[in-house]
Formats: C-alpha cells, sequence, structure tokens
C-alpha cells in the first residue's frame, strides 16, 4: 500500500475513535422523536453511534483527500496553516448546521434535552456543531504529528 493510503488509513483511524467516543459522550444530550432522553446501555450505545461515526469518518476521509488534491502532496497534514483551518473548518460547521437542521427540524429524527448547549439564533445543538470540524483539526493534528516524526510515511 502506498504511503498517501496508510497515511488515509491513520486518519480513518483516529478520526474514527475520536468522532466515537465523541458521539458516545454528547449521546445523553439528545432526546429521541418523543422528547425522551436516550437511555441506553454500553451495547445499545454502542451500536446506536456506529452509523454516524462512519458517516462522520467518510467526511473526515474525503476532506483530507481533498486536501491532498488541493496541496498535491498526501502529507499535507504535517504543517496546517491557517487557511487550512479555515478551508476545513467553516464548511465543515456549516454541513453539520445543515444536519442538524434537517433531522431535528425537518425529519424530526431527534431532538436535544436541557444537557444539550444550543447556538443561538439558528437553534441547534452546539455539541453536534462543532464535533465535525473540531475533531477533523484534531485527528489532521495528531496524524500530522506522527507524521512529521516518522520519514517512513512521507
Amino acid at each position: 500500500m502506498g504511503r498517501g493510503f496508510r497515511l488515509l488509513a491513520a486518519v480513518l483511524l483516529v478520526g474514527f475513535v475520536l468522532n466515537f467516543a465523541w458521539e458516545i459522550v454528547q449521546l445523553p444530550a439528545f432526546a429521541d422523536e418523543a422528547g425522551k432522553t436516550f437511555r441506553l446501555g454500553i451495547g445499545a450505545s454502542a451500536r446506536h453511534c456506529f452509523v454516524p461515526t462512519l458517516g462522520d469518518i467518510i467526511v473526515v476521509g474525503l476532506v483530507f483527500m481533498l486536501g491532498w488534491a488541493i496541496h498535491s502532496r498526501h502529507d499535507w497534514i504535517r504543517r496546517l496553516g491557517w487557511r487550512d483551518v479555515l478551508l476545513v473548518s467553516l464548511p465543515l460547521i456549516l454541513l453539520a448546521i445543515s444536519v442538524e437542521l434537517v433531522n431535528v427540524y425537518v425529519l424530526h429524527r431527534w431532538s436535544y434535552n436541557e444537557r444539550m448547549p444550543m447556538v443561538p439564533l439558528i437553534e441547534v445543538g452546539l455539541l453536534p456543531t462543532v464535533q465535525l470540524a473540531l475533531l477533523t483539526l484534531v485527528t489532521f493534528g495528531i496524524v500530522g504529528r506522527i507524521v512529521a516524526r516518522r520519514s517512513t510515511w512521507s
């Protein structure tokens, strides 16, 4: 497997772990379509959070590959500049807001309870709004540091 694809695999693995943990931790701030807080055991919580995490990871992988194409370097995450941070975070925040708006107010797949901090004016949950952008940047930072230390990745 080429170095770029090993790097992509590392990004997907780290991103999966971070996003899965976040999904589990934030679950008690959500409610079902009837307004009841999710009260799931650890096994059910893990199953419930697995599919959203897969969606998160698809986005993380696509962002990584887009950066690879833009920079023409698979190891572009070694040094993220402020432009990279903005180009990663702003679209992901907008994507997260869109997903929340559709699923909460149009499809009624979930709602929030009193534990969820809200984004003023748009009335979506703060935790899912920042999750994708923040954890994508943290993932790139972690893997980028590993790449910077190991010449076999670049």
